[in-house]
């Protein structure tokens, strides 16, 4: 039996497989700018990994395996890279985005205060950069 359009079915299932590839993706809803939705959103599955901020292998002694370990290993924490501890940084300093090490560390580092945020990675999402200042803005309550 001869099809009139023998390669109609590889059509259909170059279609379905161009649409799943570009963007069936649901849109992302906002993030909020707590500890909560940024340990889920971007600490958990960006940073808490083996090798990097888990709670085995807490690089630069620190932990964001947990809201309450990124808690305690970031907010009121003297930095622990030399040229952050000269200038007396914290991690994260409450209130004050452009001071907390966190921040500068996502977006910036300056001199001798080692890579950007992820490391050999992109950056993370402007909307992830954003409201974890807005969350250290509003004093990195917990």
């Amino acid at each position: 039996m001869s099809s009139r359009y023998p390669l109609a079915p590889f059509g259909v299932l170059a279609s379905i497989l161009a649409l799943v590839a570009c963007g069936s993706k649901e849109p992302e809803a906002p993030l909020e700018p707590t500890l909560d939705a940024i340990q889920v959103r971007v600490f958990e599955p960006s940073c808490a990994m083996t090798g990097c901020h888990s709670a085995l292998d807490s690089a630069g002694e620190v932990d964001l395996s947990t809201a309450d370990a990124s808690y305690a290993s970031l907010v009121e924490v003297r930095a622990t890279n030399a040229a952050a501890r000269a200038l007396q940084s914290m991690r994260v300093k409450p209130g004050d985005p452009e001071r907390s090490f966190l921040r500068r560390k996502m977006d910036r580092p300056g001199a001798d205060e080692g890579d950007a945020m992820p490391p050999g990675a992109p950056p993370l999402e402007a909307q992830h950069r954003a409201a974890i200042a807005e969350w250290i803005a509003r004093g990195a309550k917990r």
